[in-house]
Formats: C-alpha cells, sequence, structure tokens
C-alpha cells in the first residue's frame, strides 16, 4: 500500500507503459513588431478568434501569443507539431516577428500593453474582465512575462494497476495520489528545473515599477541582470510575486487542495477594494483574495480535461486529476521554437521520478524552505558553493543536484537521456543556459532588445524559407482559422443572459 514515505515499484510496468504518457506543451510568447502589439483585428485577420482557436489563442496581452499542442504520445510527434505551428504563424503575421526570451521587451510605460480582447460574448468579457483585474492586481509588466508550460499525464497501462492496493480498486484515487506525490516533489526540487534550463538573467530597465529598485542590479546598456542569475522569470521580479505570500494552498491531497483554493477564491480582499467606473465596467470578475483558480501561481498544478464551463476545482472534484502542469520552464533564447526536444525529454523524466520516488507530505517549514530554494536559484544559482535547504538542513547546491540526477537514473535509461550532459551544467555552471545567454549578450556589443531582435529575424528567416507544402499541420490549422471565427460569431449571435448572470453561474458551478 502506498505511503507518503513510500516509493512505488517500477517492477509491473514495463517500458512501453512508461513511455506511453500524453505529452502537451503550451508557450506563450511576444510578438515584437514597432509598437509591440498587435491589434485584435489583426489576429482575427490571420490566425482567426483567439477566444475560439484550439491552437493559437493570446494570454495575457494582445501582442501576447500564446501556442497551444495537442497532447501526444511521443516527443518526436510533438515537436513536429510545435514547429508547424510557429511555421504557420511566420508566415500568416507578415512583417511581425515573435520574440524570443521570457522577459518582456523594452516599453516606455505599461500603458503600451495592451489587454488581450476576445469579443463581446460572455465568456469573452469574462477573460478580458480577469485580464483587467490581473493588472490592477499585480501591473501589465509582470503578466507581459511569458513562459513554456510542459503538460504530462501518465500512460493509461499504469492505471490499470491498483498502485494503491486497497480492497476496492479505485481508479479515480489511484490517480489523485500518484499525481499529488509528483507535484509535491516537482515543488521540492522546482529549483534544479531553475538551475538548468533558466533563461532570464537579464530583463530591461523599463520593466522595474520601481525606479530606485534598480540598484539591486548590474547594469548593461538599457538592461539590468543578476551576474548568477538563473530565472528572474520566476524569482520575486515576476512570478515569486509577494502579493501572494499570504496565501496558503496545500498540496497534500485533493481535497485539501481543492479548499484551500477555493477558499481564496471566496474570501475578500481590501487590497484588491476597487470599484468598477461604471455599471457596464468590470474592472475585475470579484475583490477576493483570488479573482478565479488561474490567478494562483504555482510551479506545478493538477489538471483536469474535461471541457466544461465548470471552474476548477469542481472539475478537480468530480472528475479527479487527469495530468500535471509543469510551469516553471523558461523560454530557451536559443531555440526558434522555445524548447528544445531534449529538454522535454528531461521535463518527462523528471516528472516521472517526481511520482515515483518519496513523496513525504508537506508542512509550512517545508513551503518556505522550497520557497527560499527557488528564490535563491532563480537569482543566484551559479554563485559558486551556494547552499539550499533540504530537511531542515543546508546542503550545496551541487551536491544536492547530483544526488538528484543519479537517482534520476532509471528514468534516464527509459527515455534515453545521456546524464552527463546535465551533470556537467551542475560541474560548471558557464555550460547553463542563463550563463550561455547572458555571456552572448555581453559580448554581442548590442543591447537587449536589438539581440532579441537578431535572434528574431533569423527564426523568422529561417521559417519562412520552409515552404507551406512541407507543413503537413498547414491546411488544419488553416481550418482552425476559419472555424474559430465562426464558432466566436455563433456564440456571441445566441447569447442569451447578461454577463453578471454568467458570473454568478460560474462561481456556483
Amino acid at each position: 500500500m502506498i505511503k507518503d514515505s513510500d516509493i512505488i515499484s517500477l517492477s509491473q510496468f514495463n517500458k512501453e507503459s512508461l513511455l506511453n504518457g500524453k505529452k502537451g506543451i503550451e508557450r506563450e510568447m511576444l510578438r515584437l513588431d514597432k509598437e509591440n502589439s498587435i491589434s485584435q483585428d489583426s489576429h482575427k485577420k490571420y490566425l482567426g478568434s483567439a477566444l475560439c482557436n484550439n491552437y493559437i489563442t493570446t494570454d495575457f496581452s494582445e501582442a501576447q501569443l500564446e501556442i497551444v499542442t495537442m497532447p501526444y504520445h511521443e516527443i518526436g510527434s510533438l515537436f513536429t507539431f510545435l514547429k508547424d505551428a510557429h511555421h504557420f504563424i511566420t508566415h500568416s503575421i507578415s512583417d511581425e516577428k515573435l520574440w524570443p526570451f521570457s522577459m518582456p521587451p523594452d516599453f516606455s510605460n505599461e500603458d503600451n500593453i495592451p489587454i488581450a480582447h476576445y469579443g463581446t460574448s460572455n465568456l469573452a468579457l469574462f477573460k478580458e474582465t480577469y485580464r483587467n483585474g490581473l493588472s490592477k492586481r499585480y501591473g501589465k509588466a509582470m503578466q507581459a512575462i511569458s513562459g513554456l508550460h510542459f503538460n504530462y499525464s501518465l500512460s493509461d497501462e499504469i492505471w490499470k494497476y491498483n498502485l494503491l492496493e486497497t480492497k476496492d480498486f479505485d481508479k479515480k484515487k489511484n490517480k489523485e495520489v500518484v499525481y499529488f506525490r509528483a507535484i509535491r516533489n516537482i515543488s521540492r526540487m522546482n529549483w534544479l528545473i531553475l538551475y538548468l534550463f533558466g533563461a532570464s538573467p537579464i530583463f530591461s530597465k523599463s520593466f522595474l515599477s520601481k525606479p530606485h529598485d534598480s540598484d539591486k542590479y548590474y547594469s548593461y546598456m538599457d538592461s539590468l541582470y543578476l551576474p548568477y542569475a538563473t530565472s528572474l522569470r520566476m524569482s520575486d521580479l515576476g512570478y515569486q510575486n509577494f502579493s501572494q505570500s499570504n496565501i496558503k494552498v496545500s498540496l497534500n491531497s485533493l481535497d485539501s487542495y481543492i479548499y484551500d483554493l477555493y477558499r481564496a477564491t471566496n474570501v475578500d480582499d481590501t487590497n484588491f477594494n476597487f470599484q468598477p467606473k461604471s455599471s457596464n465596467y468590470f474592472q475585475q470578475l470579484n475583490t477576493n483574495q483570488l479573482q478565479i483558480e488561474d490567478e494562483f501561481y504555482a510551479v506545478s498544478r493538477p489538471k483536469n480535461s474535461v471541457v466544461s464551463d465548470a471552474r476548477i476545482t469542481s472539475k478537480l472534484k468530480m472528475f479527479g486529476v487527469d495530468y500535471v502542469e509543469l510551469r516553471s520552464v523558461d523560454i530557451d533564447p536559443f531555440s526558434s521554437i522555445g524548447i528544445e526536444q531534449s529538454t522535454a525529454k528531461f521535463l518527462e523524466a523528471f516528472v516521472m521520478f517526481c511520482a515515483f520516488s518519496p513523496s513525504p507530505l508537506l508542512n509550512n517549514n517545508d513551503i518556505e524552505a522550497i520557497r527560499k530554494n527557488d528564490l535563491l536559484v532563480a537569482r543566484e544559482g551559479r554563485k559558486p558553493d551556494l547552499e539550499l535547504i533540504n530537511n531542515n538542513q543546508g546542503i550545496k547546491l551541487k551536491t544536492w543536484a547530483i544526488q538528484i540526477l543519479e537517482s534520476m537514473e532509471l528514468f534516464f535509461d527509459v527515455f534515453d537521456i545521456d546524464t552527463k550532459i546535465y551533470k556537467e551544467r551542475v560541474e560548471n555552471p558557464e555550460n547553463t543556459i542563463s550563463a550561455k545567454f547572458l555571456s552572448s549578450i555581453m559580448s554581442s556589443n548590442m543591447d537587449l532588445n536589438e539581440f532579441a531582435i537578431d535572434i528574431s529575424n533569423e527564426n523568422k528567416e529561417s521559417f519562412l524559407r520552409i515552404k507551406k507544402e512541407e507543413n503537413k499541420k498547414w491546411n488544419m490549422l488553416e481550418k482552425e482559422v476559419i472555424d474559430s471565427k465562426a464558432k466566436q460569431a455563433k456564440l456571441e449571435k445566441n447569447e442569451s443572459i447578461k454577463f453578471y448572470q454568467f458570473l454568478e453561474n460560474y462561481f456556483n458551478s
């Protein structure tokens, strides 16, 4: 029977059952043109409805493109789709380009970051109002940060086994226990992902809302940086924002997770008690700690794949956990599609390792240590002899990283991963993506924006050289553009209730 400190035996699974999980990637990025933005009408013309297109949409900003892959059983197919999607977009957006970094480009003020618009339907107004709320609560600049979400579900073969060894087999409970074991371990070891794949050690000076904070950083032309930083996107500058530090969401079970998240979306917060300008304009969905569950920034979240208008906590309660979403990966500036295939293979092995390794329940001290480790590695992960906290004791990052990589050997074998590459990054921090990125900028004699545009131009030209006939998904993506417009028009035409009723129905779902 699985206990919180036990490891699940892999002997009952063959290699095929482990490899056959479903994977998906969501990539958010900024399109860069002269104004750092693109109009909603332009998006609709070239890429369809941002509300209804299943593969190409927008995140917080109208200029922040989001590419969503289909779930795949095999990494190669996943990357073929991701490349095809980039190819299709590149041919569809005229002279615009894809911004290649996680941190946003230079902007004179936050008013230059347009909030995404989705049309006039209730669902569209819901999404736009939520984004309005985010901008008021945290500022537009933080919301303009982009990254990669790696979604992963274990093979259906695995759920045929009674992993809990209970008298009455319960597939839903099996999935809950294993996925939450994975999520706890991902949280414990997320610092390793930041160290190995962090790619945001530098950012534009315009990003700082408080210019006097610039004395905390080193200056390079129009930018600020930290010499040993790995992922400032995941630091207190970005998603480790202290405005949510008082929100505690348990990762010890699905019930406690749902309870805490539901409570945060139903408890009023006086810090967010700003009123709408008029009866026809909503500045946010509500004045609660979180407007909706999506607002809670976590490095990993349990997800359900059922398509439904119900809120996230309700879906999880009704249908359980279907997959894990890993959210702490930066956009790789050295990849034209934002991530290398080898990185995705490592993430797959990492999630599997986390799911099948001991995963004790987390207490408040553990959670505080996790936060400190992530913040420390995000800001100075490549610093020599850096120490982290593990089991209430100090441990050198290098020592712990090597221990984890050696413990992952079984999974590296399953996924045909060369351990030496990652051990080399641990032993020699200058070989990490963040170090190479910072070094490349410093030696380029270009400012950050110029360096980004140079990469963007190169990426665009490489995709433009590929003929449309070579893109096997072109027709499907083109059809999705047309279909998504029709779906949005139908949704707007058939709207039958007022927005406030729509909101009430959603929060009661």
